[in-house]
């Protein structure tokens, strides 16, 4: 299994730092993403949302996270043999994970020209 990771300019130290770490999360949710389950998907980026929102989580970030957690989602359902999203909220950062199944993208140059695409019929 492939693993890819984005971590933006300047966070290098504190991602390292985080993963390094043995500091347990203040709130875990784990959520199923089922294969083309379009019904379901999205759910579980909809709850991090809800309790982030009463947790007083600033709008900016949270809006942030709430699309990316849902296009990630998303994503996994209709490329995906199914996965998990894993949200792990600290008192001064979150990390969502995406864990999935399946044969990954075979070639990672081509799937990053723009137009693209690796769907199947169902989601094109």
């Amino acid at each position: 299994m492939a693993e890819y990771w984005f971590i933006a300019d300047g966070f290098e130290e504190r991602v390292r730092e985080h993963l390094n770490s043995n500091v347990e999360a203040e709130v875990d949710l784990d959520f199923g993403i089922p294969e083309k389950d379009f019904n379901t998907a999205g759910k579980g980026s909809s709850e991090l949302k809800n309790l982030l929102k009463r947790l007083g989580v600033d709008s900016d970030i949270l809006r942030r996270i709430a699309v990316a957690s849902y296009e990630a989602e998303i994503n996994v359902a209709a490329h995906s043999q199914g996965g998990v999203m894993k949200s792990a909220v600290y008192d001064d950062h979150i990390h969502v994970r995406f864990v999935d199944e399946g044969p990954g993208i075979a070639d990672i140059e081509q799937a990053m020209v723009p137009g693209y695409s690796t769907a199947d019929d169902l989601v094109l």
